[in-house]
């Protein structure tokens, strides 16, 4: 994990695509995240953020949300991102994720 999550170590658009697995929820605030997710993605350029919505804590650092894709996309409006897919996905007996597809405007 970063140790500011508020400020990414990386210039404005500095990458061609973000990919974020099982991280944002460790965020404490994840709409921060979102923010500087659109800052160092380069413009017209994609991302892709994967979060569990049904799952064990998992405390390998603070654990502190359950995203749906209503709220990936919500998100995606914190960061000037243009929100292509989101969906939910079953990915066990009692587990599932939320994922997103976005694109920077």
């Amino acid at each position: 994990l970063l140790e500011d999550e508020k400020r990414l170590p990386y210039s404005d658009g500095y990458f061609d695509a973000v990919i974020s697995s099982s991280t944002l929820e460790h965020a404490r605030y994840p709409w921060i995240v979102m923010q500087e997710i659109g800052r160092v993605l380069k413009r017209r350029r994609w991302c892709c953020i994967v979060v569990p919505s049904m799952y064990p804590e998992h405390r390998i650092a603070k654990d502190y949300w359950r995203v749906y894709p209503d709220g990936l996309r919500v998100l995606a409006e914190y960061g000037n991102l243009r929100v292509i897919e989101a969906k939910k996905l079953k990915v066990g007996p009692s587990m599932e994720i939320s994922y997103l597809i976005a694109r920077k405007r």
